[in-house]
């Protein structure tokens, strides 16, 4: 998504990078992995939240 929105936007979706890594993670178990706890996805909730609410504005304001 970085680079489809780059620029003026793909510098929002770096966070969500790190997001999806650890879903993966999550998705396909290994000893090597951390379970999620649920501090780390109330932490990601805040971050996906922002993201979608400056990525919404950031386009709103594109298109008017």
């Amino acid at each position: 998504m970085e680079a489809q929105f780059e620029p003026p936007l793909g510098h929002l979706f770096k966070p969500f990078n790190r997001m999806r890594m650890r879903r993966n993670q999550a998705e396909y178990a290994s000893m090597d992995n951390p379970e999620v706890t649920a501090e780390e996805v109330l932490a990601d909730l805040v971050k996906a939240r922002g993201l979608v609410e400056d990525f919404a504005a950031k386009a709103i304001d594109l298109v008017s």
